[in-house]
């Protein structure tokens, strides 16, 4: 259980966490840049309500032995 305690923590910790320039699209650079948008955090990618309802089931599914409901796992696979 302690796995998916840690969830709420990394959604936290993400929303804080910049994306550098390089890895945004160039209409987002663009509008960053030119001071139109603030910049990207990788929270903004990530849906906590989404994440929330991975967590609940990962925990009615796997109960507290399940490993791979870290919050990194998910950001791996959904940008694969």
């Amino acid at each position: 259980m302690l796995l998916l305690n840690g969830v709420d923590a990394d959604l936290e910790l993400i929303s804080r966490l910049e994306v550098h320039l390089e890895f945004c699209s160039e209409n987002v650079r663009l509008a960053i840049e030119a001071g139109e948008s603030s910049q990207r955090v990788l929270g903004d990618y990530v849906s906590k309500q989404k994440m929330q309802i991975v967590k609940e089931t990962c925990a009615k599914t796997h109960g507290v032995s399940m490993h791979l409901c870290r919050l990194g796992y998910f950001i791996v696979t959904a940008f694969s």
